[in-house]
């Protein structure tokens, strides 16, 4: 029989060549300024994780428990260091940012972390945020970071940091070496079917092969990171629909993206798997929950708000406006701007602002970021209930409509970009689109290509439709149609596949999304 399991799996790692553009709204932080800007500096595995909400900010962050196996900077008070980062999910509340630093049990790598006086002993922050970890590749001995890739993790990566340091590192302890199985045993995936699907909206990837065990154990399938490019992911448990030892079915995970496809720990790496676009989902055990818009401001619609000094920055103000149209105008999603607002801050107080940054708020290197605030009602259905852009101000940015110059960021292209996140999508990896985790000073990306009117259009077709919990729907732009097929009205109900039937021996039984089912069997 095959059935469903709960819990995470780790995030897996690989390498690409090095990314000379910014990433995310992001421009690249050197690693002299990593290290001469951090308290500690770790080699270090992630061992747990838990949620939180900090009653001082009212934010949700994630605690990452590292264990110590390295020091390269600074002093241990034991050989564990908890390592805070934006975002998680508590109860029905969830929160992200784009962009920040993400991680998966069992990530290996090395840490740049810095303290401050508000802090608890032991806990720290990552300096640079997305670009505070070097994470290691489990199927060599590299590593990369957001932008840059290793080729060794001792001849390359620990030479530099100890350079730039002054210091040699010292091991806390070793941990038994699991990077790569014989060859021999490894899976080989024969073909992939669909070769083109979207991520993070229930669409299942058929793969076939051998020599995939009976049963999956702790076996992986591994996509590509969208966000990290370098980077891989695997599905949630949960989002396992079949295994066996020549066909596995999965969910596609809305992080994965365009690339190779792996099974277990060193399966043959299929490059044909195309991922249009994802969906962003509340990452709630047992499985993730896409989430989709509602009724934000009583009309049906969703409205933002301008802080004074970015609605009386008359280029930014424009950017920004043609960037929200560019998406109203293709997707059908109702959005408006109400009036500015004196309220200028980054926290859930029932107003979506866009806004500058005070200064020091965003970490080293980043460009701008969007912070979206969800709930969720049951194990099917997930709303955005807030969302709050938030850009720096000292940064170079070109305003207008043409080409920005070689050493300027086009505000109107980043806006693109953040705004696709609040239209909960996420990132993909295509050089054309500019949903693609990518874009350098100098560089324009401006205009919405059919994956992402598609995408759009896919997120609104599940905004529209009235759900069986939860605030009311989300009505499309005025004079706007969304196509509803039918499946958007059945999409939360379980299903059920048995299969030989008749059977002699092995009765396989596949469940959709059910909380709990019986199957009784009768022999006739």
């Amino acid at each position: 029989m095959i059935f469903r399991t709960r819990g995470f799996i780790g995030l897996i790692l690989l390498i690409i060549p090095n990314l000379l553009v910014s990433q995310c709204a992001m421009v690249p932080v050197n690693l002299d300024d990593r290290v001469e800007h951090s308290d500690i500096i770790v080699e270090a595995v992630v061992t747990d994780q838990n949620c939180f909400i900090d009653q001082s900010d009212n934010h949700i962050y994630t605690a990452n428990h590292l264990e110590v196996l390295k020091l390269f900077k600074g002093s241990l008070q034991s050989d564990e260091v908890i390592l805070i980062t934006q975002g998680g999910t508590v109860g029905s509340q969830g929160e992200t940012v784009f962009p920040s630093l993400s991680m998966q049990l069992r990530n290996k790598g090395i840490f740049f972390l810095y303290s401050n006086s508000k802090m608890e002993d032991n806990t720290y922050k990552a300096y640079s945020g997305p670009q505070g970890a070097i994470f290691y590749d489990r199927y060599s001995s590299g590593a990369n970071d957001v932008f840059n890739t290793y080729a060794s993790v001792r001849q390359d990566v620990y030479p530099a940091i100890e350079k730039a340091s002054g210091i040699s590192y010292s091991v806390i302890k070793e941990l038994p070496q699991t990077l790569v199985q014989s060859k021999a045993a490894a899976p080989n995936i024969d073909s992939l079917s669909p070769l083109s699907v979207s991520a993070g909206t229930k669409d299942v990837l058929s793969i076939y092969g051998s020599g995939f065990g009976a049963t999956r154990g702790t076996g992986e399938v591994v996509f590509r990171n969208a966000s990290t490019g370098p980077g891989n992911v695997s599905p949630v448990d949960d989002e396992y629909i079949l295994w066996s030892d020549n066909l596995i079915k999965v969910e596609v995970p809305y992080s994965a993206g365009t690339g190779g496809v792996r099974v277990d720990k060193n399966g043959t790496d299929i490059s044909a798997l195309n991922i249009r676009f994802a969906q962003l989902a509340l990452t709630t055990l047992p499985y993730p929950i896409p989430t989709v818009h509602l009724d934000n401001n009583g009309s049906g619609g969703f409205t933002w708000r301008m802080a004074m000094d970015f609605y009386s920055n008359s280029g930014a103000k424009a950017s920004y406006e043609r960037a929200l149209a560019t998406w109203s105008d293709k997707t059908c999603i109702n959005w408006s701007n109400g009036p500015s607002t004196t309220v200028d801050a980054d926290v859930q107080d029932g107003i979506n602002n866009v806004r500058f940054a005070d200064t020091g708020e965003l970490e080293a290197g980043v460009l701008a970021h969007t912070r979206n605030y969800w709930t969720n009602c049951d194990a099917s259905n997930a709303f955005t209930v807030e969302i709050d852009l938030t850009y720096d101000p000292d940064k170079s940015w070109y305003y207008g409509s043409g080409n920005p110059p070689v050493h300027q960021y086009d505000i109107e292209s980043i806006s693109v970009h953040e705004l696709g996140h609040a239209h909960q999508l996420g990132h993909v990896i295509d050089l054309d689109d500019f949903m693609h985790a990518t874009i350098g000073p100098g560089q324009t990306k401006r205009d919405l290509i059919q994956n992402n009117i598609e995408a759009g259009l896919y997120v609104m077709k599940q905004s529209v439709v009235k759900k069986k919990c939860g605030p009311t729907e989300m009505k499309a732009k005025a004079g706007c149609v969304v196509p509803v097929s039918a499946d958007q009205f059945d999409r939360d109900e379980p299903s059920m596949g048995l299969y030989p039937n008749p059977f002699n021996e092995t009765l396989n039984i596949e469940v959709g999304r059910m909380e709990n089912g019986i199957v009784q069997i009768f022999n006739m």
